[in-house]
């Protein structure tokens, strides 16, 4: 896609932030929770960082700003003529 001048963006909902509410956990599993969550968002930096070198963007998204994440994504690529 890349030799095409195509953009190529990967939307990854980070999973955690689509779970249960905190408001229903016990402090137990809001600790667990939260290690977890770190955990997974370090491998995502990594992975980030590896596409990045490949001409690949990500965007990681949770369950409030989902479309305006992925709106804002697509006008800037649309501004620099890369989407259509």
């Amino acid at each position: 896609m890349l030799p095409f001048n195509h953009t190529i963006v990967i939307i990854n909902p980070f999973s955690p932030w689509f779970e249960i509410h905190e408001i229903d956990l016990s402090s137990t599993d809001k600790a667990l929770a939260e290690a977890i969550s770190e955990e997974m968002m370090e491998h995502i930096l990594k992975f980030k960082q590896e596409v990045r070198h490949l001409g690949v963007n990500t965007i990681t998204v949770g369950p409030d700003d989902m479309m305006s994440q992925v709106l804002a994504t697509y006008m800037e690529a649309k501004k620099k003529g890369s989407a259509y």
